[in-house]
C-alpha cells in the first residue's frame, strides 16, 4: 500500500495539510495523508520501518489514557470471544441471544463482518446499556464455553515507543483524546477535559 502511494501520489504531512489550508494554498497534485488512530503497538512495530522505507510522514493519534498500559478496548474484547464462539461451533443460541446471528454457511471473513456489524450497533448504546450488554456478554460466554482464550494481540504501545516514532522526524504524534469515548456524547466540561488533557499529556 505505501509503495502505491509513493508512486502513484504525493504523501504530505499533517503539519503541510494545515500549513496548505491556513495560507489557503492550492493542493499540491494528488496530496494524501497517512493517518493512525488510538496508539496500537503494531504502530511502531511494522508500521514505522514501513513508512520510513518509503519516505511517507503520517500521524499517529493516540489515546493517551492507553498507552503504556496492558487494557485492550471493550470492541476487541468482544469482538474475539464473539468470532471464538462461533467458530466453535457450539453456540449458536447463546450469541443469537446476544444480537449475533451467523449463517450456516458464512465462512470467517463472513463472519467477522457480522461480529463487527454488531459491535458497530453496541457504540450507539448508552453507557450503562453498554456495559450491561458486555458483562452479560462476557457471562454468558464463560459459562457456556468457558474463559476465551486471549488469541492475537491488541496491545497498545509504550511511551518509549511513542517518543521513538516521534523523534523519528517522518511521523508525528497527536491526540485521540484521552479515553477514547464517543467526543459527541460528552458534555462541554468532559470535551473540554478529552481534549486539553490529552494535550497536556503528550
Amino acid at each position: 500500500q505505501m509503495r502505491l502511494l509513493r508512486r502513484r501520489f504525493n504523501p504530505i504531512s499533517v503539519a503541510q495539510l494545515a500549513q496548505i489550508l491556513d495560507a489557503k494554498e492550492p493542493m499540491p497534485p494528488r496530496a494524501c495523508v497517512v493517518t493512525f488512530d488510538d496508539g496500537w503497538f503494531d504502530n511502531h512495530a511494522f508500521a514505522l520501518p514501513i513508512l520510513q522505507l518509503h519516505s511517507i510522514p503520517a500521524m499517529v493519534f493516540i489515546a493517551t489514557d492507553y498507552i503504556g498500559t496492558d487494557t485492550c478496548f471493550w470492541q476487541e474484547r468482544i469482538a474475539r470471544r464473539l468470532f471464538n464462539a462461533w467458530r466453535a461451533g457450539k453456540h449458536s443460541q447463546q450469541l443469537a441471544a446476544l444480537g449475533l446471528v451467523i449463517a450456516n454457511s458464512a465462512d470467517e471473513s463472513e463472519a467477522l463482518i457480522d461480529v463487527r456489524r454488531l459491535i458497530a450497533t453496541m457504540k450507539g448504546a448508552t453507557p450503562e446499556e453498554l456495559r450491561d450488554w458486555i458483562n452479560s456478554t462476557i457471562g454468558m460466554l464463560d459459562a457456556t464455553a468457558g474463559p476465551a482464550a486471549e488469541t492475537g494481540d491488541d496491545r497498545f504501545m509504550s511511551w518509549n515507543q511513542a517518543r521513538a516514532i516521534s523523534a523519528s522526524g517522518l511521523l508525528a504524534i497527536g491526540s485521540h483524546a484521552r479515553t477514547h469515548r464517543p467526543l459527541t456524547s460528552l458534555s462541554a466540561a468532559q470535551l473540554r477535559d478529552e481534549l486539553r488533557q490529552s494535550r497536556r499529556t503528550i
